[in-house]
């Protein structure tokens, strides 16, 4: 980055992308910074932009450094949704993209633990498992895939919504399905009715059931993505006040030492001024006794 005013989209896109390569414990700091370099590069709109970026979780932050780090699995990972999309899609096709994706996200998790252990520290077993979880999602939501291939993902992602993750479950075979139960010849209208009511009864709880489930299922993803942003916003502040307050101590630090120096240049010029003094009294004395030997030749002559 040079420091010239930006013009174009692209250089926007590296400003972003070079914050999001930034550890999350350093992000504020870095954004902040940035911001700063871009208003006084006389670029107001572009630093406001930076200045509201959100600072990415620990998970969020390796899946970004994978999508830079592991690029190829990363794509392999993104691109098997559509491998089973449209007709023509077997039994074999679904078991075979299922596993491959199961292998690619244990796989890029494991990256991924490796990358965060790089400064000392091991991710927890709760950053591990939202790694896990938001490749899950990227594998099946087009809006989580376009952020982990852009390295611009912000806190995890969950997936529990219908379309390819359930094209990837593998399917039983159509042989499996239990066969009609074949009616005998003593069997009659009355029963036949029956029969199709209770069916037809059985039908609608079991479709009350599952839109109760599915509804229910809703409110916890729901529960859980506020949850999640609240999280995030707090972590947010939590940084920034962390910043501030690393700010100020650094400041008291330095005023410390200056402090110090101060002190030192105090009591060495309380030092000097002694010793002037000293030299300035004896100076006096010298002068008084020079007088007293004027004024007694004044008398004797």
């Amino acid at each position: 980055m040079t420091g010239r005013r930006l013009r174009s989209v692209e250089d926007a896109d590296q400003v972003v992308d070079k914050l999001y390569a930034v550890p999350p414990d350093d992000f504020v700091r870095a954004r902040d910074a940035e911001a700063k370099r871009l208003r006084g590069n006389g670029d107001a709109a572009l630093a406001k932009e930076v200045k509201a970026l959100r600072r990415p979780s620990q998970s969020a932050w390796l899946v970004n450094e994978l999508s830079r780090k592991h690029e190829s699995e990363v794509t392999e990972l993104l691109g098997l949704a559509e491998q089973v999309r449209g007709h023509g899609v077997t039994a074999e096709d679904l078991r075979r993209v299922a596993n491959r994706r199961r292998e690619l996200i244990e796989q890029l998790t494991r990256h991924a633990v490796a990358l965060g252990t790089e400064d000392g520290r091991s991710p927890s077993d709760t950053v591990v498992a939202e790694i896990g979880s938001t490749l899950n999602a990227a594998s099946a939501d087009p809006d989580v895939a376009a952020d982990v291939a852009a390295g611009r993902v912000t806190r995890a992602a969950h997936y529990a919504g219908f379309g390819p993750e359930l094209a990837f479950a593998p399917t039983s075979d159509a042989s499996s399905k239990t066969a009609p139960r074949t009616r005998s010849a003593r069997d009659d209208d009355t029963s036949d009715g029956r029969a199709d009511a209770a069916g037809q009864k059985d039908e609608k709880r079991g479709k009350v059931r599952a839109a109760s489930g599915d509804a229910r299922t809703e409110r916890a993803k729901s529960a859980l993505e506020a949850a999640e942003a609240k999280l995030a916003e707090r972590e947010e502040e939590w940084h920034e006040a962390r910043q501030a307050e690393q700010d100020r101590r650094r400041e008291v630090r330095d005023l410390r030492r200056k402090l110090e120096v101060a002190e030192r240049d105090l009591a060495a010029a309380e030092r000097a001024l002694d010793s002037v003094s000293h030299r300035r009294d004896r100076a006096h004395v010298d002068v008084d006794r020079a007088r007293q030997a004027l004024r007694r030749l004044d008398k004797d002559s």
